[in-house]
């Protein structure tokens, strides 16, 4: 680590903290003055329920109880002392790293700024404002709703869906204000950290690591540093990797507003950063130091990727490619989309950030879409993708609306775009820029904003940051917005247009960036909507946690139109979470089955901001749907799959591995007790990035004379390796003579975990396993077991032992 230090009279930059305790003080709906304890980082409704003074808005209904909080204004106070040397010191900046959104910015009785976009940090020249000694900092956030349509009237843009909400005008994080699967919490405050930085003759101000060359053999790496300040400065960089250096010779130039220093370094036979499920993701120490006299003045440490990235679009019989290429191999995109983790941003830590990747990663998922109405996520965030190989398409933060046209509002973007850009280059993981989010699909034509998405955007991204590509929006196929054939494509006409899955087959775009179906959370999250001896799918509680029109009303047709009806919420939750789960594996295998022609197959979405039902793999606490396992196996490197489609019955080994598979593909017709049927068998040598297929063919060849009473087992024994399967029905589930399965089990203790057993007679279909009241997390779920199968699942968390473990188990299997 380098180290800041004085030397020969100069003094190095110096930051000073004004995170922790502050003040907070407003008003209630009946005028009366609070006054309370704050935190920083924070926002105004996690202070206030800390505080007592309004309910856990997750609960229940109370979010209809805390909307009064975005309408009022409140006011942040911290008194804090600076020494002589800091109030001296010939830079003295304030520099707040986020403030959610408009705020007015007081020091010691003279205001020094307004502030009005969240996303960009705000860097505020205080010499001679910060006083030695005591000073009192104000901010004073102004209600965004009152300012958005204050905003609103004055420019008169954009036409407001619904009337009231001014979202378009305010560069906030759009889901704040509602979504399809989030609650409207519209927060105010410092949501990002503050600190007093002083500085004498130089600092830097961005450092831009990029791999310009790189393979097997060596790789050029360059880096350009920008500086603020004045004076004799010198720079030195260098890379370091397995205990080897490799110094970077720095030149100085002129730069916009100081000076900058720029280089590159050859590196031998380079430790290339790979996607996960493509390779390792080794990461090299990146550190540049600041010299004066002597001594250091300031330095920037992080950790970087060697690696290429580029988006191929090429022109083949179906239209033109879409994929994504890492160090010249062209990668099939795994993965879904990512929304911010919280209604509270601030609460969000690095280790939820680290888990949620990591959660990922064990999902064999290698990209995460950071969705446009959210935020450019914290540093914790990309840093975990880096780790674990998860590749990040970036939409630049515009969702689903028009955006003002003006003067005003595209200075304001260019500048946050400007930060952004350089904030989060140097990331490996990210490896592609996108304008927005919808707008050029929903919004047809797209006149507000446009010149944001198709000039400003892609100008910047070319001028910052050459080494990746930019996409205007998504979906975005050129004249066909949503088109199958160019560019990336979004289905909604599943779930939402109330299509049945089973049209995923039917689609053949060539990177598909959402697609979704709902189900509630598990049952230790519904129970935050409301008492479970009440609740059930038509209660109002129930409705109220789940954000889209008419999405209670999906839940219940497409959960009849496979199952009958059901007893009890927690059936309900059971079978809707595997309809969920059958609706994303049956698209995920048909795109996967379609490489290289389709590319990528991104579901709508990982994760949960608060308690309901929704589109995710994972509830708001992390914990798994039955989706989450599911994807283990469908977006598995090796995954096979097997379908009844209109030209008859097939089975397919999809390659998405960096080696070659090969061994024999199985194709079955299997009755519920055992009985084999027909067998079809295959040699098979998959490349990788290559698909194999059995069929089609036909029900009699596959001797299916009942399709109540069987199912169809296709299996890949590959050499050395254990088997991989995927299963089929050939009726609806509520149309089988599903048997009792004789399911037993036993759970014994393994180390700190318990390992269970369990066997089935006969035909077992999505069996659940769950141990209430605990924290217990299992290695698998919602489990197909053949008769006479047995699976061992491992178990995290319970603190039980195996007997009382084996008592409280709770196992459902689909009845029908």
């Amino acid at each position: 680590m380098v180290k800041r230090q004085d030397s020969k009279g100069v003094t190095a930059l110096r930051r000073k903290s004004l995170n922790g305790a502050w003040h907070l003080a407003g008003e209630d709906p009946t005028g009366k003055t609070i006054d309370i304890e704050a935190h920083v980082p924070g926002v105004v409704h996690w202070d206030l329920e800390r505080a007592g003074i309004i309910p856990n808005p997750f609960l229940a209904d109370n979010e209809n109880k805390v909307q009064w909080v975005a309408r009022h204004d409140w006011t942040y106070t911290k008194r804090f002392r600076a020494s002589p040397e800091t109030a001296a010191g010939r830079h003295v900046e304030l520099v707040f790293e986020g403030l959610d959104t408009v705020a007015e910015i007081t020091l010691n009785t003279r205001h020094i700024a307004r502030t009005d976009n969240m996303f960009v940090p705000h860097r505020l020249d205080v010499k001679g404002v910060l006083a030695a000694g005591e000073n009192v900092l104000e901010v004073r956030f102004l209600s965004p709703v009152e300012e958005g349509l204050a905003l609103h009237r004055k420019y008169r843009e954009v036409t407001l869906r619904p009337a009231d909400n001014p979202r378009p005008y305010l560069r906030k994080a759009q889901y704040s204000f509602g979504w399809d699967w989030g609650p409207e919490i519209a927060t105010s405050g410092i949501w990002r950290g503050v600190h007093v930085e002083t500085w004498q003759s130089a600092r830097i101000e961005s450092v831009y690591w990029r791999t310009l060359a790189a393979d097997a053999v060596s790789a050029v790496v360059a880096v350009t540093v920008w500086c603020r300040g004045s004076g004799k400065v010198k720079s030195e960089a260098y890379l370091a990797s397995g205990g080897r250096k490799y110094p970077v010779t720095l030149s100085r130039v002129k730069a916009a507003g100081g000076f900058a220093f720029e280089g590159t370094v050859t590196v031998k036979r380079p430790r290339l950063w790979w996607p996960a499920g493509h390779g390792a993701q080794p990461l090299y120490d990146a550190a540049v130091v600041l010299r004066e006299g002597g001594g250091v003045i300031d330095s920037r440490e992080e950790k970087i990727g060697i690696r290429t990235v580029a988006l191929v679009r090429r022109r083949d019989k179906e239209g033109k490619s879409f994929t994504i290429a890492v160090n010249g191999r062209e990668i099939f995109c795994k993965g879904a989309n990512w929304i911010p983790a919280d209604s509270y941003l601030p609460r969000i830590t690095r280790r939820d950030y680290r888990e949620w990747v990591r959660l990922a990663a064990r999902a064999n998922m290698n990209m995460l879409r950071v969705w446009g109405g959210g935020i450019y996520e914290s540093p914790d965030f990309y840093r975990a993708c880096d780790r674990y190989g998860l590749m990040v398409w970036q939409d630049f933060p515009f969702a689903c609306s028009h955006y003002p046209d003006g003067k005003w509002f595209y200075e304001k973007v260019r500048r946050e775009a400007v930060l952004a850009v350089k904030a989060l280059r140097n990331h490996p993981s990210l490896v592609i820029w996108c304008g927005n989010n919808e707008n050029q699909w929903l919004l047809d034509p797209p006149v507000g904003g446009r010149a944001i998405y198709h000039r400003l955007l892609p100008r910047l991204a070319k001028t910052l940051d050459p080494q990746r590509p930019y996409w205007p929006s998504s979906p975005y196929g050129g004249s066909d917005p949503n088109s199958q054939t160019h560019g990336d494509r979004h289905n909604w006409q599943v779930w939402s247009k109330w299509v049945d899955y089973r049209a995923y087959t039917k689609d053949r775009g060539r990177f598909l960036s959402e697609f979704g179906f709902q189900a509630p959370p598990p049952m230790e999250s519904v129970a935050d909507f409301g008492p479970l001896d009440t609740l059930h799918p038509q209660h109002p509680l129930f409705e109220h946690h789940n954000k889209q029109p008419e999405g209670p009303e999906r839940l219940a047709r497409f959960l009849a139109a496979d199952f009958p009806p059901t007893k009890g919420i927690e059936e309900f939750v059971h079978l809707t979470q595997l309809v969920q789960a059958e609706a994303i594996k049956t698209g995920v295998l048909h795109w996967r089955s379609r490489q290289p022609v389709t590319s990528g197959a991104l579901y709508w979405q990982l994760n949960d901001c608060w308690p309901v039902c929704s589109w995710s793999a994972a509830d708001y606490r992390r914990r798994p749907k039955a989706l989450w396992f599911y994807t283990r196996r469908f977006f598995a490197p090796v995954a096979v799959r097997v379908a009844e489609l209109d030209d008859g019955i097939s089975a397919w080994v999809i390659n998405d591995s960096p080696v070659t598979t090969a061994g024999r593909l199985r194709l079955e017709s299997v009755t519920f007790d055992g009985k084999v049927k027909a067998r079809v068998e295959k040699r098979v040598r998959v490349k990788p990035g290559g698909v194999a297929k059995i069929g089609p063919l036909t029900r009699v060849r596959l001797a299916v004379d009942d399709p109540a009473g069987v199912l169809l087992p296709a299996t890949l024994v590959p050499v050395g390796k254990r088997a991989v399967r995927d299963t089929a029905f050939l009726l609806l589930p509520k149309h089988l003579r599903l048997p009792e399965p004789g399911l037993k089990w036993r759970v014994q203790a393994v180390g700190s975990r318990l390992a269970l057993r369990i066997t089935a007679k006969r035909l077992a279909y999505g069996v659940f396993l769950r141990l209430p009241e605990t924290d217990a997390r299992f290695s698998d779920n919602f489990l197909t077991l053949l008769p006479g199968e047995i699976a061992t699942v491992t178990v995290t968390g319970a603190a039980l032992k195996p007997r009382e473990a084996a008592r409280r188990l709770q196992v459902r299997w689909v009845r029908v």
